[in-house]
Formats: C-alpha cells, structure tokens, sequence
C-alpha cells in the first residue's frame, strides 16, 4: 500500500520537496548552532571567563563524540533509505536497529571511560591549573548523557529518511528551546555553574529524543525497531560511508585543540 508521504516524493514537484526536507535541516542545523552561542553567553556573563574557556576545551571530546554518531546514523540513513526505495521496509529497520544498537553500546563505553578518567581527558585536551577542575567536572556531567546524545541523533537522521523532516525539525527546535530555558534556571537562577551548564545540555538532547520517538512508535512510521538478523557486514560498509561526515564533524573540535 502506497502511502501519501510515499506518492508526494514519487509524484510531487521536485523543487516543493527538495524545500520539504532542505529547509528543517538548515533551519534545525541554525537552531543547534544558535543553542551553542547562547551558551556561551550564559557561561560567559554568570560563571567566568575560566568557565568558558573550560567548555571550549571539552568541545573537541564533544565533536569527536557527535562524529561518531553522525558517522554510523548517517551511514546507515542512506542504506535505509535505499531500502525504503525498494519497497523492502524491514531491511530498512535491520540497518538501523543495528546502527542504533551500535552507536548506544559506543556512547556509553565512551561516557564510562569519561565517567573513571574525566581530569586524563581533559588534561590531554589541554587543561591546566585553574581550567583543569571545571572542564572535568563539565565533562563528568555531560558523559552520563551521552545514550541520550545518540539517541537524539539517531532518532532526527532516521526520522527524515521515514519521510518526516518537520518532525526531525521540531526534535532541533525542542533541544534549543530546552537548552535555553534550563540555561536561564540553572545558571542564571539556581547558580549552578559548570554542572548547570553540562545538565541543560544533558537533558536538552534527551527531550530532543523523544519527540521523534513518538512517531517511530506510532502506526505511520515505516522504521521500527527490531530484533537484527543476518550479517553485520552491511553495517561496517554504511559506518564506512559514513566516515567523510565523521571528519567534517571533528574538523571543528581539531581546530579547537589546536588553538
């Protein structure tokens, strides 16, 4: 049965859908960005100088974090996608069932090796002296939430391929919103510091997961989680795919570690 989420990408103007799925991405993708400047400001006019400059020196740990998760969603996205194409939804959901699978089990082995050695880390990031105790402490915090980190980005790459960007959109714009609204409680009121600036982070990308997992567990979604069978092979090969985005991702943290 063709649905009509199907039939207006197989027979609707190309420009019309082109827009459909361009214009959340980059409006989503500016939201993101724009949580990250009103961060700093946060940080930057209730907690110091040496706070901000603390959270720069985790932002490398974080993009390197967010590239693998781009790496392995986006490349089993686009072996999902190919999938759909043919009419064969449950390959679709295999690939990224065993993606989703992969990129929990990575993020939290990575949150656990934050969790035991957090000042290791950021001393070999590059903190020193007054900014080593607050960027540990930032990175300490932030490293229990990264199943919710991978579960936001899973959720938002998969939810375009089941054909609905507005709500990968919304998921950007809930995580923004969110972000801002507990910068504003737990900086700006509470005087949380560095360990209220790691949790509206945190808990930000965990509203932003939930959004697009009411539509995967609802009757329209196409994508569903699944039990995987058959080889892992297919996955290696998108991860792979997948690789030059992980390297666009990092670029910025390398940057930052290189300054």
């Amino acid at each position: 049965m063709v649905t009509e989420q199907e039939t207006r990408m197989l027979h609707g103007a190309t420009t019309t859908e082109f827009a459909r799925f361009v214009f959340p991405s980059v409006f989503g993708m500016l939201a993101i960005s724009s949580a990250s400047v009103i961060d700093a400001i946060f940080i930057g006019n209730y907690v110091g100088a040496t706070a901000l400059a603390s959270i720069l020196i985790v932002m490398p740990l974080l993009a390197i974090t967010f590239g693998v998760l781009i790496m392995i969603s986006l490349g089993a996205a686009v072996v999902a996608g190919k999938y759909l194409g043919e009419n064969n939804p449950g390959e679709a959901s295999n690939i990224c069932s065993k993606a989703g699978i992969v990129a929990v089990f990575v993020l939290t082995l990575l949150g656990i090796i934050t969790l035991l050695f957090p000042e290791a880390i950021v001393t070999a990031l590059g903190a020193r002296e007054e900014t080593l105790a607050p960027s540990a402490q930032y990175a300490w915090v932030l490293a229990w939430f990264n199943p919710a980190f991978a579960l936001a980005v899973l959720t938002t790459q998969f939810a375009r391929v089941d054909g609905r960007p507005n709500i990968s959109f919304l998921a950007m714009v809930g995580i923004t919103t969110t972000n801002i609204a507990l910068d504003i409680a737990l900086i700006a009121w509470l005087g949380w510091g560095m360990t209220g600036a790691a949790l509206a982070t945190g808990l930000s990308f965990a509203v932003g997961a939930l959004i697009p997992l009411v539509h995967f567990l609802g009757p329209k979604a196409k994508l569903k989680l699944i039990r995987p069978y058959g080889s892992w092979q297919v996955l290696i090969r998108s991860t792979l795919n997948g690789f030059s985005e992980f390297l666009n991702e990092t670029s910025s943290g390398l940057v930052l570690l290189l300054l």
